[in-house]
């Protein structure tokens, strides 16, 4: 019905092209990309995977200091990009794919700079049904969740990102034949620095189709 995005232009865009530019990585050959930094940031345009431990971009005309954001991720929160829809679902359950990936891993890992993404329908904060929790650096990682996250510390994998998570499906119960809302948002915690990025897959937002 609606929708509203709210950040650096910098920091959201579409990719296509992800399987063979990024295999292992996407959650599907198209999707949308919200970041920290730069979307184009997230791979290397020499098409050399992971030159740089330290991809960084400080945005201005990000969203700084989002109060939800911060209660997420334990302290205050910069360079968020924050995307706003509002839909008209044909079922009860919306479920959606994504990755979530960055630069914060693995030395950050356990410390203040605690990426984080979120997820709201409808004011309410949705599960992501395999993490159970806040997608985040201290949440998701080598340590607490080793079946979900990919080290990238090698360069096996065509990003700029240090790590990245497999792919995520989150869940919520919305209301069919009325407009609901979602709130898609991520944002660097601690300071502005070291980008995260979001990736959602195309076509994964369904409440028709339960996406596995």
């Amino acid at each position: 019905v609606d929708a509203t995005y709210t950040g650096n232009n910098n920091a959201s865009g579409v990719y296509t092209d992800g399987n063979a530019i990024s295999p292992g990585v996407v959650p599907a050959d198209e999707g949308v990309i919200l970041s920290t930094g730069r979307v184009r940031d997230f791979t290397n345009s020499r098409g050399d995977a992971n030159q740089s431990g330290s991809t960084s971009t400080d945005n201005n005309r990000g969203v700084d200091n989002d109060a939800d954001l911060n209660a997420l991720a334990g302290t205050t929160t910069y360079d968020g990009a924050i995307l706003d829809v509002d839909f008209i679902p044909e079922g009860d359950t919306l479920t959606m794919q994504f990755v979530f990936a960055s630069e914060e891993y693995p030395e950050y890992v356990d410390s203040i700079f605690n990426d984080v993404v979120a997820i709201w329908v409808n004011g309410e904060l949705a599960e992501v049904t395999v993490a159970q929790d806040t997608v985040s650096i201290d949440n998701i990682n080598e340590l607490a969740t080793e079946n979900l996250y990919v080290d990238n510390t090698g360069s096996d994998f065509n990003t700029e990102m240090d790590g990245f998570t497999v792919t995520l499906t989150v869940s919520a119960t919305v209301t069919p034949d009325e407009v609901n809302s979602i709130r898609i948002a991520i944002a660097d915690a601690g300071d502005a620095q070291y980008d995260s990025n979001l990736l959602i897959a195309a076509d994964s937002a369904q409440t028709a189709l339960i996406a596995n």
